[in-house]
């Protein structure tokens, strides 16, 4: 049964709940693969192909651009490379819409 609102249109049936939770699961699985397709091609670009076979973009949350390291080694390079990183993530991820404010490196 439909449900008619005050102009007389028919409204929808709601929408069941599981169905809701598919496509939105659906859709941010889509958008967490793009987002890591841009990552690896970011990084690459970003630090060279020396350090991105050592080093991964892991993820962009608030602003904050978290890299792993594979060593302490890696980690300490990073860091004293720390300012020309972000400059170079800031000008390849605007493109994609992605602003960044701070580096954090972390061992992976």
């Amino acid at each position: 049964m439909r449900i008619q609102n005050r102009r007389g249109r028919k409204k929808k049936n709601p929408e069941k709940i599981d169905s809701m939770v598919g496509g939105l699961l659906k859709k941010w699985q889509g958008q967490a693969k793009k987002q890591e397709i841009i990552f690896s091609l970011v990084w690459e670009k970003v630090v060279g192909e020396r350090i991105a076979k050592h080093t991964r973009l892991d993820q962009i949350r608030r602003k904050q651009m978290i890299v792993v390291a594979e060593s302490s080694a890696w980690m300490n390079e990073l860091t004293f490379l720390k300012e020309k990183i972000k400059i170079e993530a800031q000008k390849s991820l605007l493109a994609y819409g992605i602003s960044i404010e701070e580096v954090i490196f972390k061992l992976g």
